[in-house]
C-alpha cells in the first residue's frame, strides 16, 4: 500500500545522472590536454568498473576501480578530477559491500582533494558527499552524516536549481535520514518539497507524484496526523482513477487500500464508503454473478460485524449466500460455504436457534455432496461445536469436536505422506486453530468429564511433533527399506537439499556469476520439493505395511516402571478470554486407572515473561531462586504427591510446550527441602510420549567395551585461517562461550552474540584442553578416537562424517533472535540476508567452525567451499543416522524458535532430523573452565565407569555441583532423546 523511496535507489539514480555528467566534462577536459589513447585506457577501466557496479558484480567492479586509481595516478596524478573519481567509485563500492573502514579514507581522502582543486566545480563533488553521508548514515552516525547530506542538497540547488528532479531526491535523502530518527518535523517539509518539485517537472499524474503523495501520508501516518495523511492518500487513489478509470478493477483495489487505512483508525464510516465503491465497481466491470463481487458483499458484511452494525451485516451476507445459491444450487458446497459465514454471524449475536439450523444445513449438504472427510464438514462441525460451548451445552459440543478431529486426523493422514515438508508445515499450521480450540474445550469441561484427557492424550500422541515424526518416518523407513533404488533416489534428494542450502547463502550477484538464475536456482528447488514428494509417498507404502496400529495412553503407560510417570504439556491459548494463555498437564503413572490425570495452570502469561525473566536473572547473577520451583514445578507435585510429601517418583517423563522448552527444572530449588530437583528426582526431556514406545522397540544396548565405536572430537577452532597478522590480545582466553553480536535492528538480548566490536572472534583455549582430555580418556579404553583441532575443526570435516557412533563438537554457538528484514539481496551474518532469517529459523542458529571469522569478512560467498559457519539448516543433511550422542560443548544450542506442538527449531531438532539419537545442548552461556571439568567427568563416567550416557551425565552434574554450586555453573546442560 506504501510505496517508499529506498535510499540505495536513490543514491542509484543520482550517481548514474553524475556519471553521465562526468563523461562529458572530462571528455573536454582531456581533448586539449592529453594523447587520445591515454585517456581511452583509464576510460575504458571507469566505464567497466561502473558496468559491473550497476550490474551488482561488486568484486569485479572492485577489480576494475583498482587498476583505474592506478593507472588515474600514473597518467593524471593524484590531484586529477580522475584520480578522485576512481577512488569515489572505488568508495562507493567498498559501501555497498559493507566494508565500511574501507570505504572510509577513500571518501576522505576523494573530499580533500576536491576541496583543494575544483571544489564545487569538481564533477564528483555531491556524489563523493552523498557517499560518504550514505556510509555514515549505515554506520548509525546521524550526526556525521546530516551535514554532508545538507551540503549536497545545497550544492544541487546552486548548480541545478530548486525545480530539478535531483535536487527532489536530495530533499527526499535528507527527509529520510530525519524520518529514520523520528524528527519527522524537520522531514516533512523536504517531502513536500521534492512532492512539489515532481508535481511541477513531471505533473500530478506521474508515477513518481503518487509516490511522494503516499511517502508524504506514511510520515503523518507514523505521526498519528490521519486527517493529513487521508487527503494524500486520496490524491493517490484519484491518480489511478484518471489513469486508469473509475470502472477499473485496479481503481476499486485502490479503494480497498484507503479502506483499508480507515479500518485500521477504526474510521470505519469512511471504510465503510470506499468498500462500498469497490463493491460497485467490481459489480459493473464483472457482474453480480461473479466471485469478486460476492466476496466483495461478504467482506463489507464483515466490516459491519465488527462495528456491531448487524442489520447491515445481514442482508450481505444473506446476499452472499442467494448469489450462490443462484449460480450453484442449494447442493454445492460454496452455498454450504455461505451458510456457514451467515451462521457464524447469527451465532455471534446470540440467534442461536437461526444460526443452528443454518449449520445443520452446512453440514447436511457437505456430508451428502462430499462426504465426512472433506475440510469444510471439519470447519461446520467445529464452528457448531463452539457455538454449542458459548452456551455451556458441553454435551452436544463434544461428539462434535469429536467429529471435526476425526475428519481432521484423516486428512492429515491421508496428506501428510504426499507433500514435503515445507508443505507439511504450512498444512499443519492451516489446521492448528482446530485443536487449539479443542484444547480451550477439554480444559473448561475437564471437571465435568475427566475422561476427555484421554481423548487430550491419544490426540497428542499423533499431534506433538507430526511434522517431525513425518520427516523420520520417511528417512527411517527409506534408509531400512533394502531398496536400493530408493535409498539412491533419497541420497539424490539429500544432495539436492544441500546444495540449495548453500545457495541461501549467495547473493543473487554472486549466484548470477556462477551462472544460477533464479529461474535455476527455483527449477532446483522444484525438483528437490517434487523429489521429496515422491520419497514421501514410497515411505507411506512401507510404514502402512509395518505399523498399523493406533497407539493409546495406555501404551505408553506399559512402559513406566513402578517409580516413573508421565507429564505431557500443553500450552492452551484462551483465544475467546482476550488470548489468555493457560497449561495443561496431562500425567500418567503406573497407578493411572481409566485416564490420565488432568491438571490446569492457568497463570501462562505469567511463566512466559515476569517468572522467566525473574528465573533467568537468578541464573545469570548467581543468587538463590527461592520463588520458581512454586511457580514452575510445584503444581505437578499436587498429582504426584496429593499427600504433600515427597514424590515417590524417581525419574519424571517430560514431554514440554511452550515455555518449558526454556526452564531447566532440575536448576530449580525446592525452598522446603533446601535441595535443587536435580538432587531430588531425574528428568528426563522427551519430545512426544510416543518416544518411550519407541525406544522400547529399538532397544538400543550400549556395548560396554565400546567396541568398533568411533568418537569424533572438534575443539579449539583457528576461526581466522591465516592467524598470523592477529594482535596479541586475539589469543586471550574467553571465560565463556558466548559471542557478542552487533548487528543494526536486532534485539539487545542475551541471545544476539556474535562478533566483538573489532570484529574478532575470541578463541576458545579450553575447548582444546577440553577435546584432548576427552581423547585420552578414550584411548586409555581403546576406543576409536579422532580428534579435530585448529584448522582441522571445520565444518567440511564434520559434513564428511559417516555415522559417528559419538560426535563432540566444542566451539561458539549462536542464536540470532528477532532480526530485522532487509533489501531482498542485502546479505547479512553468514552471507544470507536477513529476510530470510525471519523466515526460517534454522539459519538462525548454529555453530562456528575454523574459518568462520574469514569468511564473515570476504568480500563474496565461494558456492565451491565452506564458510565455517554450520548452520542448523546444513545440519539437517549431516549423516547421523546410527549416532548414539551428539554434544553441543557451546553456548546457547538449546535454543532456538519455540512452535508449539513442533518443539524448538533450532539445532537440537535438526540433529534429531539427521539422525542423531540423543543431544546434549546449552540453555545458556556457559562457562568454559565449568564446561571443560563438565565434560572430562561426563566422559570418564560414560567410558570408564561404563554408565550409561543419561546416568553419566547427571553423575558429572552432581559431581561439577561439589565445586560450582550455582546451577548458572552445572545447569545449563540438558540431554534430549534416548
Amino acid at each position: 500500500m506504501f510505496i517508499l523511496e529506498k535510499k540505495e535507489v536513490l543514491l542509484h539514480d543520482m550517481r548514474k545522472k553524475h556519471t553521465k555528467l562526468l563523461n562529458l566534462v572530462i571528455a573536454l577536459f582531456v581533448l586539449f590536454a592529453l594523447p587520445l589513447h591515454a585517456q581511452e585506457s583509464w576510460q575504458s577501466l571507469s566505464d567497466q568498473g561502473v558496468e559491473a557496479f550497476f550490474a551488482a558484480q561488486y568484486q569485479l567492479a572492485v577489480e576494475y576501480f583498482q587498476k583505474a586509481i592506478l593507472q588515474a595516478e600514473k597518467e593524471f596524478g593524484k590531484d586529477h578530477p580522475n584520480y578522485v573519481i576512481s577512488s569515489t567509485d572505488l568508495a562507493d563500492t567498498y559501501r555497498r559491500m559493507g566494508l565500511y573502514t574501507l570505504a572510509e579514507p577513500l571518501y576522505l581522502n576523494a573530499k580533500q582533494t576536491i576541496d583543494a582543486t575544483l571544489g564545487e566545480a569538481h564533477p564528483y563533488y555531491t556524489t563523493n558527499r552523498v557517499g560518504l553521508a550514505e556510509l555514515y548514515f549505515l554506520q548509525g552516525k546521524y550526526d556525521m552524516s546530516e551535514p554532508l547530506y545538507l551540503e549536497a542538497k545545497q550544492v544541487d540547488e546552486k548548480t541545478l536549481g530548486k525545480n530539478h528532479p535531483d535536487y527532489a531526491i536530495s530533499c527526499n535523502n535528507l527527509a529520510i535520514l530525519y524520518s529514520e530518527q523520528g524528527l519527522y518535523p524537520q522531514a516533512e517539509p523536504l517531502i513536500i518539497e521534492a512532492k512539489n518539485i515532481r508535481e511541477k517537472t513531471l505533473g500530478k499524474s506521474h508515477p513518481d507524484y503518487a509516490g511522494s503523495c503516499n511517502n508524504l501520508a506514511t510520515i503523518y501516518h507514523y505521526q498519528g496526523l490521519y486527517d493529513k495523511a487521508e487527503l494524500l492518500y486520496q490524491e493517490a487513489k484519484n491518480i489511478n482513477e484518471v489513469s486508469l478509470g473509475k470502472e477499473h478493477p485496479e481503481y476499486a483495489n485502490s479503494c480497498n487500500n484507503l479502506a483499508a487505512l480507515y479500518y485500521e483508525q477504526k474510521q470505519y464510516d469512511k471504510a465503510e464508503l470506499l468498500y462500498i465503491e469497490a463493491k460497485n465497481v467490481f459489480e459493473k466491470a464483472l457482474g453480480k454473478e461473479h466471485f469478486l463481487y460476492a466476496n466483495s458483499c461478504n467482506n463489507l458484511a464483515f466490516l459491519y460485524q465488527i462495528q456491531g452494525k448487524y442489520t447491515q451485516a445481514e442482508p450481505l451476507y444473506l446476499e452472499a449466500r442467494d448469489i450462490r445459491e443462484k449460480t450453484l444450487g442449494k447442493e454445492h458446497l460454496r452455498y454450504a460455504g455461505a451458510c456457514t459465514n451467515l451462521a457464524r454471524f447469527y451465532a455471534l449475536q446470540a440467534f442461536y436457534e437461526q444460526a443452528e439450523t443454518l449449520f445443520l444445513e452446512a453440514k447436511s449438504i457437505v456430508q451428502k455432496s462430499a462426504g465426512r472427510n472433506h475440510p469444510l464438514y471439519a470447519t461446520v462441525c467445529s464452528s457448531l461445536a463452539d457455538m454449542y460451548k458459548t452456551q455451556t451445552l458441553y454435551t452436544q459440543a463434544e461428539p462434535l469436536y469429536r467429529e471435526a478431529l476425526q475428519n481432521q486426523i484423516t486428512q492429515m493422514q491421508t496428506l501428510l505422506p504426499t507433500l514435503s515438508e515445507v508443505e507439511r508445515k504450512a498444512y499443519l499450521q492451516s489446521i492448528q486453530l482446530l485443536f487449539e480450540d479443542f484444547y480451550a474445550f477439554a480444559a473448561v469441561y475437564s471437571d465435568q468429564n475427566p475422561g476427555i484427557a484421554a481423548d487430550l492424550f491419544n490426540l497428542r500422541l499423533i499431534l506433538k511433533g507430526a511434522l517431525f515424526q513425518s520427516t523420520q518416518k520417511m528417512q527411517n523407513q527409506i534408509l531400512n527399506s533394502g531398496n536400493q533404488a530408493l535409498i539412491d533416489q533419497y541420497k539424490n534428494w539429500r544432495s539436492k537439499r544441500t546444495y540449495l542450502s548453500k545457495l541461501l547463502q549467495l547473493s543473487l550477484a554472486e549466484k548470477e556469476k556462477q551462472g544460477i538464475s533464479p529461474e535455476a536456482e527455483k527449477k532446483l528447488a522444484d525438483e528437490a520439493n517434487e523429489l521429496e514428494r515422491e520419497l514421501s509417498r514410497a515411505s507411506e507404502l512401507f510404514v502402512k505395511a509395518l505399523d498399523q496400529k493406533t497407539l493409546g495412553w495406555q501404551d505408553v503407560q506399559a512402559q513406566l516402571k513402578k517409580d516413573e510417570a508421565l507429564i505431557e504439556l500443553i500450552r492452551i491459548n484462551q483465544k475467546d478470554t482476550s488470548d489468555r494463555v493457560n497449561y495443561m498437564a496431562l500425567i500418567i503413572t503406573p497407578e493411572t486407572q481409566n485416564h490420565p490425570q488432568i491438571l490446569l495452570i492457568e497463570n501462562g502469561e505469567d511463566l512466559e515473561k515476569r517468572s522467566l525473566a525473574y528465573y533467568r536473572n537468578y541464573i545469570k547473577t548467581l543468587r538463590p531462586d527461592k520463588l520458581s520451583y512454586d511457580r514452575y514445578f510445584a503444581p505437578f507435585t499436587k498429582v504426584l504427591s496429593p499427600s504433600g510429601t515427597q514424590t515417590k517418583y524417581k525419574r519424571i517423563y517430560l514431554s514440554p510446550d511452550g515455555v518449558y522448552h526454556q526452564v531447566n527444572l532440575l536448576t530449580l530449588l525446592n525452598p522446603r527441602s533446601g535441595k535443587y530437583l536435580s538432587q531430588e528426582i531425574a528428568i528426563q526431556l522427551i519430545s512426544n510420549p510416543k518416544d518411550l514406545i519407541t525406544y522400547a522397540q529399538k532397544p538400543r544396548q550400549q556395548k560396554q567395551n565400546f567396541r568398533n565405536y568411533q568418537i569424533h572430537l572438534f575443539g579449539f577452532p583457528q576461526y581466522r585461517l591465516n592467524p598470523g597478522d592477529l594482535p596479541a590480545d586475539t589469543l586471550q582466553k574467553d571465560k565463556k562461550r558466548e559471542l557478542v553480536l552487533d548487528l543494526e535492528g536486532a534485539e539487545p538480548d542475551s541471545t544476539l552474540r556474535f562478533l566483538d566490536s573489532r570484529g574478532k572472534i575470541n578463541l576458545l583455549p579450553g575447548t582444546k584442553v577440553e577435546v584432548e582430555n576427552i581423547q585420552k580418556t578414550a584411548q586409555k579404553q581403546h576406543i576409536n578416537t579422532y580428534t579435530y583441532l585448529s584448522e582441522d575443526a571445520s565444518e567440511e570435516n564434520v559434513k564428511k562424517l559417516q555415522n559417528p557412533d559419538f560426535l563432540h563438537i566444542a566451539t561458539h554457538g549462536f542464536f540470532l533472535k528477532n532480526l530485522p528484514s532487509s533489501n531482498e539481496d542485502e546479505r547479512g551474518f553468514a552471507g544470507i540476508d536477513t529476510k530470510k532469517y525471519v523466515q526460517n529459523p534454522l539459519l538462525r542458529c548454529g555453530l562456528l567452525m575454523a574459518g568462520a571469522e574469514t569468511s564473515l569478512q570476504e568480500k563474496e560467498m565461494n558456492p565451491n567451499s565452506e564458510d565455517g559457519i554450520l548452520t542448523a539448516q546444513e545440519a539437517i543433511n549431516l549423516n547421523l543416522e546410527k549416532t548414539e550422542l551428539v554434544v553441543l560443548s557451546a553456548c546457547e544450542t538449546g535454543l532456538g524458535e519455540i512452535s508449539n506442538g513442533e518443539g524448538v527449531y533450532g539445532l537440537q531438532r535438526a540433529l534429531r532430523q539427521a539422525g542423531a539419537q540423543s543431544i546434549l545442548m546449552s540453555l545458556w552461556t556457559v562457562s568454559d573452565e565449568a564446561t571443560q571439568e563438565l565434560m572430562s567427568t561426563f566422559y570418564k563416567n560414560l567410558l570408564i565407569k561404563k554408565q550409561n550416557k543419561r546416568q553419566a551425565f547427571l553423575n558429572a552434574q552432581n559431581s561439577l555441583m561439589d565445586k560450582y554450586p550455582e546451577p548458572y555453573f552445572w545447569g545449563a546442560f540438558v540431554m534430549v532423546g534416548e
